[in-house]
């Protein structure tokens, strides 16, 4: 009986082995799928990180493509500040119970605040996130911000030191409504705002060489169906107002199959629609398992994915307005052409 049950045991073993065995060989290739159509159209999730975009950029020159689409939802309001960098920029609605900052720096980094020509504060920075404020004006409303930054000991290669991760009002982040968001740097060059994915995205591949009469940046707002979906609606909805009927997506590793998912089920019926992986160093097939990070976005593919196969989407037209072909041409938050 001893024996037996032993042996059992092993059998046990052995086939969680194989599974395991296939499962480590088996679940990124599944996830981080290439599937291209023939499209002169490329589209770009614009949340990846620069080296997807890079690959994206190169992807885009190198294969035949006309024109790209970078989407994109809402980004966090966090900025990098360098010594002598001032920061404009206008809320969506005036502030009336004040503004509060969460940022952090070196210590030898000082910030000035000043809001509709009044100065309301002044420290050096903490090495740690802070929150500094409320500060408010003594009479009316906070309707301009301008923060200007000083090293007292400048750095070489002029790194930054400051960051802002947030700013807020009593309501809660404000960083989702501000608008004309621009950094003067002490040359007068100016760095767009970049109130989404989208907006930051676009910089990135102009500056890696795709021209900017050639791209479309189309913005999403996120809802209850997740970024994914609201980015897939958008780009559908643009899609057809440029009369586009194949394209192909560009994400980031195992993501592709989910998007891949999502952004068919939004385009619909008679339009073709592909994905192409972009390389993903913190999650790879040789040895994702053997990191924490490789792990969590496996796991969160499988979960997704299937929430993907099995939740019944309402198509919903998603929140854009009429495209401008070219980015450049109308000016958006950021100096940038975009879809509101």
């Amino acid at each position: 009986m001893k024996g037996k049950g032993r042996r059992r045991w092993m059998y046990v073993v052995i086939a969680f082995s194989v599974a395991s065995g296939f499962l480590l060989a088996f679940l990124h290739p599944y996830f981080a799928i290439d599937r291209p159509v023939e499209a002169r159209t490329l589209v770009v999730e614009g949340w990846m990180p620069h080296q997807g975009l890079a690959e994206a950029a190169r992807i885009f020159l190198n294969d035949g493509y006309d024109r790209l689409l970078v989407t994109g939802t809402d980004r966090p309001f966090s900025r990098y500040l360098r010594n002598g960098d001032t920061l404009f920029a206008e809320p969506g609605r005036p502030l009336m119970h004040g503004l509060i900052m969460e940022l952090a720096g070196l210590p030898s980094a000082s910030w000035i605040l000043r809001a509709n020509g009044d100065t309301l504060g002044m420290a050096h920075a903490h090495p740690g996130v802070v929150r500094a404020g409320p500060f408010s004006r003594k009479e009316g409303a906070i309707t301009r911000i301008c923060l200007v930054v000083h090293d007292d000991e400048p750095k070489a290669g002029d790194p930054p030191v400051l960051f802002i991760r947030d700013l807020s009002s009593d309501g809660g982040s404000i960083a989702h409504w501000m608008r004309n968001v621009r950094i003067v740097h002490p040359d007068r060059r100016e760095e767009g705002g970049w109130p989404t994915y989208a907006h930051e995205a676009a910089a990135v591949l102009e500056e890696a060489g795709v021209p900017r009469d050639r791209m479309v940046i189309v913005p999403a707002r996120e809802g209850n169906g997740g970024r994914t979906w609201a980015n897939a609606q958008a780009i559908a909805a643009t899609a057809r107002r440029f009369a586009i009927t194949h394209y192909n997506v560009a994400t980031l590793g195992v993501h592709a199959r989910r998007t891949w998912m999502a952004y068919r089920h939004a385009a619909g019926p008679g339009n073709m629609v592909g994905v192409l992986s972009m390389d993903d160093p913190d999650c790879r097939s040789a040895d994702w398992w053997l990191h924490p990070v490789g792990l969590s976005k496996v796991f969160r593919e499988v979960i997704g994915s299937a929430r993907e196969m099995v939740e019944d989407r309402t198509w919903k037209d998603a929140d854009v307005g009429p495209p401008v072909q070219g980015y450049g041409d109308r000016p958006g938050p950021s100096g940038t052409t975009f879809i509101p």
